[in-house]
């Protein structure tokens, strides 16, 4: 199965994308596929720094004079020909896209990259799999979208909109998607952790895809290619482009 989610058809793509995708990976939902995954697995995207090398002890050259005569070497900062990649727009590679704007694109980008991976975490098994092994394996499945969810969340209602046209619109119907997607995830694993065989886990299942997936449908007040400044940033911050790269 393939995303259809292209930033180039307008932010508000970018703003539900979970649901979208949530709705490509879950709308198949019958079991049967011969490999058993990982239940459970959620993983996010954690950006680690770059370890700093130690120094090697530095030696003094006897030839060369200590800083005395600089007429014998060539300057190397010299302003007229090094202006042009010394001076970046507070230090950020993201160009002309405003700071607070590029960390609010950031942040969702990042947490909504972490719930896709946990969403695209699906059991697949085969329906001779025992009860017990097959039931556990989607209520854990379902917990997990709903942990991701919850934290996307959090982290969602910490921040602010960005003050962008049409950035507080964009804002809350990240908020409203992500509470609805963690309440339906988590209702979805005690409704699956109540099936009695594998008929009724797979029942559950089919009604949890349709909840997710209609909740994927919904449009929350946002009018596709509306908010231009959210959308450049969409394109250009990292986390964002290489979110909808295959898209």
């Amino acid at each position: 199965m393939r995303s259809t989610m292209n930033v180039r058809n307008g932010l508000a793509a970018i703003a539900l994308a979970a649901g979208i995708l949530t709705l490509t990976a879950c709308g198949s939902t019958q079991a049967g596929s011969p490999v058993m995954p990982q239940a459970g697995t959620a993983s996010a995207p954690v950006s680690t720094p770059a370890s700093i090398p130690t120094s090697a002890p530095t030696s003094e050259a006897p030839t060369q004079e200590p800083t005395t005569d600089p007429s014998t070497e060539e300057p190397t900062t010299d302003p007229s020909t090094e202006e042009p990649s010394t001076e970046e727009p507070t230090g950020s590679p993201i160009g002309d896209i405003d700071p607070d704007l590029a960390a609010w694109a950031t942040n969702m980008c990042t947490d909504m990259g972490g719930l896709l991976a946990t969403v695209f975490a699906y059991p697949t098994l085969t329906s001779d799999t025992p009860l017990g092994e097959y039931r556990q394996a989607f209520v854990d499945y379902y917990a997990n979208v709903a942990q991701a969810a919850s934290t996307a969340l959090g982290n969602a209602q910490a921040g602010h909109a960005p003050d962008v046209q049409g950035g507080e619109e964009i804002h809350q119907a990240f908020i409203t998607y992500l509470t609805a997607l963690a309440d339906i995830s988590g209702n979805g694993a005690i409704l699956v952790s109540e099936a009695t065989d594998v008929a009724s886990v797979d029942a559950a299942v089919q009604q949890i895809s349709q909840e997710i997936g209609d909740l994927g449908d919904a449009d929350f007040g946002i009018e596709d290619g509306s908010y231009p400044e959210l959308q450049a940033a969409v394109e250009t911050v990292p986390a964002c482009t290489d979110m909808v790269s295959g898209g």
